[in-house]
């Protein structure tokens, strides 16, 4: 579900020497394949989405295997038809951000920490500790910080797998905890925010010729139309 924190996520991707090497296959094994777990994530797909997939997914998966041992025709045509309305509410990968313990990553921040544990920080969100009580693995988890520019995603068919019980304790995600509300509200609103910042070349207060305290700096910089703050005042009640 959304806010659910899972560790050990395990993630395969293609190895950085195939990446620079612009996918060249290794030998007859193909692609060279990299293996990555991610200590702690926290998943922010909706939980709407992953519910619709979740219970759709059995039936699309016995509708496929169906569909590839037909013979064409208007028979196959229509089960082509019925597995692509089925399958619509499937999700190809689910979205997450990787999760730090905050102890180990406070000396990054210096003298910003507080603003990293008010969660004023544009890009890091903080959680509070985690009772043994409230975690299905029982041990708790310490203050964390969620880094949201470090999200990536996992195809959500392979993430299922690794949270089933059958998965290799190795490759095996688990479950530790989900964010109740307000919290949860509270970070996809900022992960949200996060994501539609604008990147500008230049402050606003560059863009428009002003200082932090207001006073017009005498030489603002000309950025396309923008011109000093005071000008545009000027500008204005001329043509009123």
């Amino acid at each position: 579900m959304q806010g659910e924190l899972l560790s050990n996520v395990v993630l395969n991707r293609l190895s950085r020497d195939e990446v620079n090497n612009a996918f060249s296959t290794s030998g007859d094994d193909g692609p060279a394949i990299e293996t990555q777990a991610v200590p702690l994530a926290i998943v922010l797909t909706q939980s709407c989405d992953l519910v619709d997939d979740f219970r759709a997914r059995p039936s699309v998966e016995v509708q496929l295997a169906s569909l590839l041992g037909m013979e064409n025709g208007p028979a196959k045509d229509e089960a082509q038809k019925q597995y692509s309305l089925a399958s619509n509410d499937l999700l190809r990968n689910i979205l997450l951000c990787e999760v730090f313990v905050a102890e180990r990553v406070r000396y990054l921040f210096g003298e910003n920490w507080k603003t990293v544990r008010q969660n004023d920080h544009k890009r890091y969100h903080f959680l509070c500790e985690v009772n043994q009580a409230e975690d299905l693995a029982g041990t708790g988890l310490p203050p964390l910080v969620i880094d949201m520019i470090r999200y990536f995603t996992i195809p959500a068919g392979e993430l299922y797998k690794r949270l089933e019980p059958t998965c290799p304790a190795r490759e095996r995600a688990r479950r530790r905890c989900t964010l109740a509300a307000p919290i949860l509200e509270h970070l996809t609103s900022r992960f949200a925010y996060s994501l539609s910042r604008v990147a500008l070349e230049y402050s606003h207060w560059e863009m428009t010729g002003m200082s932090h305290d207001g006073e017009v700096i005498e030489q603002a910089k000309q950025i396309g139309s923008a011109k000093p703050l005071a000008e545009s005042e000027g500008d204005a009640n001329a043509a009123s």
